[in-house]
C-alpha cells in the first residue's frame, strides 16, 4: 500500500487507484479496494 500511496502522491492527476486482495470491497479517499472475485464485474462495468 505504501508504493501505492507514493504513486498517487507523483501523479496528481491520477483519479483513484485500485488495490486487488482477498479484503473485501472497500473504499478509502483515492483508493479502491477490490476482492480478487469481483475484479471481472468491477472491469466490466468501468470499461
Amino acid at each position: 500500500m505504501k508504493s501505492l500511496n507514493r504513486f498517487m502522491q507523483t501523479h496528481p492527476n491520477t483519479p483513484y487507484g485500485l488495490k486487488i486482495s482477498q479484503n473485501p470491497k472497500a473504499t478509502q479517499e483515492h483508493t479502491r479496494e477490490l476482492p480478487l472475485y469481483a475484479l471481472e464485474s468491477w472491469y466490466a462495468d468501468d470499461c
